[in-house]
């Protein structure tokens, strides 16, 4: 998949840019869900708010999508590696520990 270490590179900063803008989503959803701020703890002030279990589900997916591609980064490199197909297979392994 990755034929050099450009485009390995390349994937890696896509990769760290999506990961930080999906920590900024998930920072600012609960302050951006209720107009005005307000109202999200002040239910007695005229406003509104979004529907929080979509937005929480929304972020809860986009997560893990982003985990499931950082885990998935790294395995091209692995299966060019000459090693024996049991060895791959434990590394992939090892990895996937990181999911957990």
């Amino acid at each position: 998949m990755f034929g050099s270490k450009q485009s390995m590179r390349i994937a890696v900063y896509i990769e760290s840019i999506v990961t930080i803008a999906l920590y900024l989503a998930g920072i600012l959803e609960p302050f951006l869900l209720c107009r005005p701020f307000n109202y999200t703890w002040n239910k007695e002030a005229h406003g509104t708010c979004g529907n929080a279990t979509k937005a929480y589900l929304a972020i809860a997916v986009a997560n893990l999508i982003v985990d499931l591609s950082i885990y998935l980064l790294p395995i091209p490199v692995l299966w060019n590696l000459q090693m024996n197909l049991v060895k791959r297979l434990a590394l992939c392994g090892i990895f996937a520990i990181g999911l957990v």
